[in-house]
């Protein structure tokens, strides 16, 4: 069976990429999860999302959304390369 990254698997890996602690990497990864990200709407939707419940400004909630999404991308691919990795 193949192991499955969790949220807080996942927020680890944001907290290195970005700094923040380890509930507002939760809060990331649950507004990412909420909108499907690869759309531009719901990109503004998201970046709007972060600023209001982390209270930060556009530009680094454009910066979160570009690294966290970015990781989100190279997790998928890894899944889509390596099917069978990890599995016990």
């Amino acid at each position: 069976m193949e192991k499955k990254m969790n949220k807080k698997e996942i927020a680890s890996l944001l907290k290195e990429k970005i700094n923040y602690n380890d509930d507002d990497c939760l809060t990331i990864i649950n507004i990412l999860e909420d909108n499907f990200l690869f759309l531009k709407k719901n990109k503004d939707k998201v970046v709007k999302d972060f600023i209001e419940i982390l209270n930060i400004d556009e530009l680094e909630a454009a910066r979160i959304f570009d690294i966290s999404s970015n990781l989100i991308t190279s997790i998928i691919k890894d899944k889509i390369k390596h099917p069978f990795r990890n599995q016990e």
